[in-house]
């Protein structure tokens, strides 16, 4: 596109210069701007993603000499107030992105775009973090001044990332402009010859690109032979038709004195060549403070002596500039979306290409595999909780589920009925029965019968009321129950998880839908896990309901009449003389003798009375732990875990549960997904999404358009490559 062939501005694509103050009034954004900003918004988002590296996108440069008033022409034609000094020098390119949108205030917002050269993750990320907040646009030269600092070039050297700052705003020009760094002339301790050469790199990397159009300002007080950048620019656009250039400082200029200059000058605006030209009059450190109407007249006043009153009015002046540059982008953005189109598309076949090249990935789990192998894996669910383990899948013993639910029970019994280090020796089963001892190590904890024996080594007569302290021991005694159950649920409820996962691989396998092998998701892991130790509680909620109450013992008349018992029995064995073995009594007091040992520092008849105390404490906890070992029978708790793992993962489930959620696909025994080939994929996913959002564009540009058929288009194979046709020149 020829930039200096721009026909006559439309009114309604006037833009103000400044950006506006959320109290003045300014018009609605219209359905053309809303469509322009669209575009720009994708352009955007398609530059700042990593798919855009090896792209050629749009783009609309600043560039100049050092000190030839970039910053202040775009203070002036932005309202964005840029650091302006004689000594001032950008050291990062900027992407100035500004959008006309229907918001009640301004918004602005910052950020910096890593250079895509850049291949530190801590680099690119401690970069990606600085996001400062703008309250308005005062504050852009801190702004600046910070993200040097985030670059490392504060003072000294040049950055390859950029800035970019956001202006979103009612009235605002829809417009995205790229300020680079100025071109300087000589060396100095603060701009070394390497860094000239960073600067004339940057620049050339963007003026080079045959889609960017080249906005370059030109200090008319400078001569040509001076101008380090134009001999740049006339290398890249020999033929002018990508150039636009902005002469400045005509107010430093003098025409008297420079005659044959001032008529050169005059003639590349009149007649546009060898560039579109256009002449503005920059703010100058007096006068930045200035309003923009101020600014206006005194540019109008200068722009009214001759030779420059003999110009075309709208090829001069920053009031019809900001309009032109904006048609002059806008055209030249949707001449080339088709193009971008095709770029997009050559660059997803490129990119398939190459995925096609690389090692295959995982095989994946479909949600119809998934239902071909439901049935199989309901039949190994029920078979694991009825314990026939004849198929080949539970020749592995982490698949007998009723077994490893077996343990778990068989893990918490041993817990509770192991109390702590045991005191007596075991019982004689007819005189355990006797007497309710149970049949096992362990009849009474050694540190509650140091708290009885304690108590009862003061008492003087036995006939001492003992029900709360019996309560009080049978309490400690229960307390740990709590903790136990709770380990126990939680390692029944794993192991149904784990066998879910194991189940439903071998399902798979069996149906010949490949080796993958599944885990169960992280959200539906922690719902069936969830759901069993949910069921579980409940099943036991009676028990400790039974088990939290109080208590009650028979009164110290019980405790007695079971202490003289005992005391009976050990006076009779201390006194039978011959033929104890066919003596009832004698036998018991033998069985009894390391219980009363236990208690011999207590005087009699006491420590009967402790024995009894013990006996009838440990028989109560003794009928708890056989009420809960009736809850938590085997075939109770498997069913229960079986109809949770079919609950679950019901095909219901499975249709309306997302893949990523439902299963993970593990790489074991299989070629792992490279780094290289998830990166690939990712691209193609952004790549197909932005031909996705081109396409909604065209649709809403041309809603009752048919596609044209190969026959009809006579470049039918270019637009099956995805190439957008017919997009307006919005004017």
């Amino acid at each position: 596109m020829a930039l200096g062939k721009i026909g006559k501005i439309p009114a309604k694509l006037s833009y103000k210069t400044q950006s506006p103050r959320p109290s003045q009034r300014q018009p609605a954004v219209t359905p053309s701007q809303l469509l322009v900003k669209k575009v720009y918004d994708l352009i955007d988002d398609l530059k700042s993603s990593d798919v855009a590296k090896d792209l050629e996108l749009p783009e609309m440069v600043v560039c100049g000499d050092q000190s030839a008033g970039k910053s202040s022409f775009l203070h002036s034609l932005t309202g964005i107030p840029f650091p302006v000094s004689d000594k001032a020098c950008t050291r990062f390119a900027t992407i100035l992105r500004m959008r006309s949108a229907d918001v009640a205030a301004p918004v602005y917002s910052a950020q910096i775009m890593p250079s895509f050269d850049t291949t530190d993750e801590d680099e690119i990320g401690r970069l990606r973090k600085y996001t400062p907040v703008l309250h308005d646009l005062s504050q852009v030269g801190a702004v600046t001044a910070e993200a040097a600092k985030h670059m490392q070039v504060e003072g000294t050297g040049f950055s390859p990332h950029t800035l970019v700052i956001n202006v979103a705003a009612r009235g605002s020009m829809n417009l995205t402009l790229v300020d680079l760094p100025g071109i300087f002339n000589s060396p100095t301790a603060k701009q070394t010859v390497e860094d000239l050469e960073r600067v004339k790199q940057i620049t050339r990397a963007h003026i080079t690109r045959k889609r960017t159009i080249i906005v370059y300002i030109r200090a008319m007080i400078v001569e040509d032979a001076n101008a380090n950048l134009r001999k740049e620019i006339v290398e890249c656009d020999p033929g002018g038709k990508r150039t636009f250039c902005v002469l400045t400082k005509p107010d430093l200029f003098k025409p008297l004195q420079s005659p044959s200059i001032a008529k050169d000058f005059e003639r590349q605006l009149n007649e546009q060549v060898p560039w579109a030209t256009h002449i503005v009059m920059n703010r100058n450190l007096t006068t930045l403070d200035t309003s923009g109407d101020v600014r206006l007249a005194d540019e109008l006043n200068c722009l009214e002596v001759e030779p420059w009153a003999s110009v075309d009015d709208g090829h001069k002046g920053i009031d019809t500039l900001s309009p032109r540059l904006c048609k002059m982008f806008e055209e030249h953005v949707f001449q080339l979306l088709p193009d971008i189109a095709d770029d997009l598309t050559r660059k997803n076949e490129t990119l398939r290409a190459e995925l096609a090249r690389m090692p295959p990935p995982p095989q994946a789990i479909t949600t119809r595999t998934l239902f071909a192998a439901h049935p199989e894996f309901e039949r190994l669910v029920r078979s694991a909780g009825r314990g026939d383990h004849y198929d080949r899948f539970f020749d592995n013993g982490g698949n007998q589920l009723r077994f490893q639910i077996r343990d778990r029970v068989s893990q918490l019994m041993r817990a509770l009925n192991t109390r702590a280090v045991p005191t007596t020796e075991h019982l004689d089963p007819k005189i355990a029965k006797q007497y309710g001892i149970p049949e096992r190590e362990g009849v009474a904890d050694h540190v509650l019968r140091d708290r009885i024996t304690e108590k009862l080594g003061k008492a003087t007569i036995p006939t001492v009321h003992f029900e709360q302290e019996a309560a009080e021991l049978l309490d400690k005694l229960v307390k740990p129950w709590d903790e136990h159950t709770k380990s126990a649920i939680s390692g029944i409820a794993s192991e149904g998880v784990a066998f879910a996962g194991a189940a439903f691989t071998g399902a798979v396998q069996k149906k010949g839908a490949g080796q993958s092998v599944l885990t169960l998701g992280a959200t539906v892991a922690t719902t069936l896990s969830d759901m069993i130790s949910h069921r579980l509680e409940n099943l036991l909620e009676p028990r400790r309901r039974e088990r939290d109450k109080k208590t009650t013992f028979p009164e110290a008349t019980g405790f007695l009449t079971k202490a003289n018992l005992i005391e009976s029995i050990r006076l009779s064995a201390e006194t039978a003389a011959t033929d104890r073995q066919n003596s009832v009594q004698s036998s018991d007091a033998l069985c009894l003798r390391s219980l009363l040992d236990s208690l011999a520092d207590i005087q009699l008849p006491s420590r009967s009375t402790a024995a009894a105390i013990i006996m009838c404490v440990d028989a109560c906890y003794q009928q708890h732990v056989d009420k809960l070992s009736v809850d938590l029978g085997e075939t109770e708790v498997s069913r229960l875990v079986e109809e949770c793992l079919l609950d679950t993962l019901s095909l219901s489930n499975i249709a309306s549960t997302p893949q990523d959620q439902l299963f993970d696909v593990d790489d074991a025994g299989l070629p792992a997904m490279s780094e290289e080939r998830a990166r690939c994929q990712g691209r193609i996913a952004k790549l197909e999404d932005f031909q996705r959002k081109l396409a909604d564009i065209r649709r809403e540009v041309h809603p009752n358009k048919r596609p044209a058929t190969p026959e009809e288009d006579e470049d039918g194979e270019r637009r099956k490559r995805g190439r957008l046709e017919d997009w307006p020149l919005l004017s």
